[in-house]
């Protein structure tokens, strides 16, 4: 999980720092969904929106 975050956080940070486009930002965790549902226990399903918040907050935060 900790690597998951530190990934979200920074794709986020080099989306804005690259300006690309803001919506790469959901690419991550919806690989992470599909992951989810073939591979992982259902509980797994909350990490995406914690992976999608990180996501955003980095991509926020980036000057």
């Amino acid at each position: 999980m900790i690597i998951n975050t530190l990934a979200a956080i920074i794709l986020g940070s080099l989306i804005k720092a690259n300006r690309v486009h803001w919506v790469l930002l959901w690419l991550f965790p919806l690989f992470f969904l599909l992951g989810v549902h073939f591979f992982l226990p259902n509980y797994a399903y909350y990490f995406t929106i914690i992976y999608l918040s990180t996501s955003y907050i980095a991509y926020g935060l980036t000057s």
